[in-house]
Protein backbone atom coordinates (compact mmCIF):
# COMPACT_ATOMS: atom_id res chain seq x y z
CA UNK A 1 0.00 0.00 0.00
CA UNK A 2 1.51 3.35 -0.98
CA UNK A 3 0.34 6.78 -1.25
CA UNK A 4 -0.34 8.80 -3.94
CA UNK A 5 1.05 12.19 -2.82
CA UNK A 6 4.26 12.82 -1.12
CA UNK A 7 5.34 15.73 0.75
CA UNK A 8 8.83 16.65 1.78
CA UNK A 9 9.89 19.77 3.38
CA UNK A 10 13.11 20.90 2.72
CA UNK A 11 15.13 21.66 5.47
CA UNK A 12 18.74 22.82 6.09
CA UNK A 13 20.09 18.96 6.86
CA UNK A 14 18.12 17.65 3.50
CA UNK A 15 20.97 16.78 1.01
CA UNK A 16 20.53 16.80 -2.96
CA UNK A 17 21.36 12.72 -3.42
CA UNK A 18 19.01 12.34 -0.11
CA UNK A 19 15.96 13.90 -2.06
CA UNK A 20 16.88 11.84 -5.19
CA UNK A 21 16.56 8.40 -3.05
CA UNK A 22 13.34 9.77 -1.76
CA UNK A 23 12.31 10.19 -5.21
CA UNK A 24 13.62 7.25 -6.52
CA UNK A 25 11.55 5.34 -2.96
CA UNK A 26 8.40 7.01 -3.89
CA UNK A 27 8.29 6.36 -7.28
CA UNK A 28 8.72 2.73 -7.27
CA UNK A 29 5.92 2.10 -5.05
CA UNK A 30 3.85 3.82 -7.64
CA UNK A 31 3.47 7.22 -6.00
CA UNK A 32 1.78 9.52 -8.82
CA UNK A 33 2.64 13.03 -7.23
CA UNK A 34 5.64 14.16 -5.09
CA UNK A 35 5.37 17.56 -4.24
CA UNK A 36 9.16 18.89 -2.41
CA UNK A 37 8.08 22.30 -1.07
CA UNK A 38 11.51 25.06 0.03
CA UNK A 39 10.35 27.31 2.20
CA UNK A 40 13.33 28.80 2.46
CA UNK A 41 13.36 29.93 -1.58
CA UNK A 42 9.63 29.64 -1.63
CA UNK A 43 9.40 27.24 -4.40
CA UNK A 44 7.96 23.81 -5.03
CA UNK A 45 8.77 21.09 -7.13
CA UNK A 46 6.17 18.90 -8.59
CA UNK A 47 7.42 15.56 -9.60
CA UNK A 48 4.76 13.39 -11.61
CA UNK A 49 7.17 10.71 -12.37
CA UNK A 50 10.82 9.78 -12.91
CA UNK A 51 12.15 12.71 -14.16
CA UNK A 52 9.20 14.70 -14.68
CA UNK A 53 9.83 17.94 -12.71
CA UNK A 54 8.17 21.74 -12.72
CA UNK A 55 9.58 24.00 -10.76
CA UNK A 56 6.76 26.14 -9.26
CA UNK A 57 7.76 29.91 -7.71
CA UNK A 58 5.65 32.50 -5.71
CA UNK A 59 4.13 33.50 -8.66
CA UNK A 60 2.52 29.99 -9.48
CA UNK A 61 -0.36 28.13 -8.57
CA UNK A 62 0.04 24.44 -7.18
CA UNK A 63 -2.57 22.23 -7.73
CA UNK A 64 -3.52 18.81 -6.63
CA UNK A 65 -3.57 17.26 -10.69
CA UNK A 66 -5.59 13.85 -11.02
CA UNK A 67 -4.86 13.13 -7.29
CA UNK A 68 -6.47 16.02 -5.48
CA UNK A 69 -8.86 17.08 -8.36
CA UNK A 70 -9.81 20.51 -7.85
CA UNK A 71 -7.18 21.22 -4.99
CA UNK A 72 -5.35 24.80 -5.86
CA UNK A 73 -3.80 26.84 -3.82
CA UNK A 74 -1.73 30.19 -5.22
CA UNK A 75 1.82 29.85 -3.87
CA UNK A 76 1.80 33.58 -2.70
CA UNK A 77 -0.82 32.60 -0.44
CA UNK A 78 0.49 29.55 0.74
CA UNK A 79 3.40 30.82 1.58
CA UNK A 80 2.13 34.32 3.25
CA UNK A 81 0.15 32.14 4.90
CA UNK A 82 3.07 30.74 6.20
CA UNK A 83 4.72 33.90 6.85
CA UNK A 84 1.08 35.04 8.90
CA UNK A 85 2.36 31.98 11.55
CA UNK A 86 4.20 33.63 14.95
CA UNK A 87 5.53 31.92 18.03
CA UNK A 88 4.45 33.25 21.33
CA UNK A 89 5.23 36.87 22.01
CA UNK A 90 8.96 37.74 22.41
CA UNK A 91 9.99 33.99 21.20
CA UNK A 92 11.61 33.27 17.81
CA UNK A 93 10.60 30.57 15.68
CA UNK A 94 13.45 28.04 15.01
CA UNK A 95 13.66 26.40 11.78
CA UNK A 96 12.56 23.03 12.14
CA UNK A 97 8.98 24.62 13.40
CA UNK A 98 8.96 26.75 10.59
CA UNK A 99 9.31 23.58 7.77
CA UNK A 100 6.40 21.86 10.49
CA UNK A 101 4.30 24.62 10.24
CA UNK A 102 4.95 24.53 6.06
CA UNK A 103 3.92 21.21 6.36
CA UNK A 104 1.17 21.21 8.56
CA UNK A 105 -0.68 24.26 6.60
CA UNK A 106 -0.04 22.71 3.08
CA UNK A 107 -1.85 19.28 4.61
CA UNK A 108 -4.30 21.76 6.52
CA UNK A 109 -5.12 23.21 2.71
CA UNK A 110 -5.31 20.42 0.42
CA UNK A 111 -7.62 18.64 3.55
CA UNK A 112 -10.19 22.10 3.29
CA UNK A 113 -10.11 21.85 -0.26
CA UNK A 114 -10.54 18.81 -0.90
CA UNK A 115 -13.43 17.63 1.44
CA UNK A 116 -14.93 21.30 1.41
CA UNK A 117 -14.88 22.29 5.47
CA UNK A 118 -12.44 23.78 8.38
CA UNK A 119 -9.81 21.62 9.18
CA UNK A 120 -11.56 21.73 12.73
CA UNK A 121 -14.95 20.14 11.85
CA UNK A 122 -13.03 17.25 9.43
CA UNK A 123 -10.88 16.64 12.50
CA UNK A 124 -14.17 16.08 14.93
CA UNK A 125 -15.95 13.89 12.04
CA UNK A 126 -13.04 11.07 11.89
CA UNK A 127 -12.90 11.61 15.87
CA UNK A 128 -16.53 10.61 15.66
CA UNK A 129 -16.16 8.26 13.11
CA UNK A 130 -13.43 6.43 15.08
CA UNK A 131 -15.71 6.56 18.37
CA UNK A 132 -18.54 4.90 16.33
CA UNK A 133 -15.90 2.73 14.75
CA UNK A 134 -17.55 3.64 11.85
CA UNK A 135 -15.47 3.64 7.95
CA UNK A 136 -15.07 7.72 6.65
CA UNK A 137 -15.97 7.53 3.37
CA UNK A 138 -16.03 9.40 0.87
CA UNK A 139 -19.71 10.87 1.40
CA UNK A 140 -17.61 14.07 3.35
Amino acid sequence: LSPDLAVEILSESNTHREIELKLADYFSVNVRLVWIVDPELRTVEVHKGPGQITLLRQADTLDGADVLPGFTVSLAEFFAMVNAWAPDKGQQPGRQHVYTHTAFMLLQLALERRYGIPIGELIDRFRQARRSRRTIGPTW
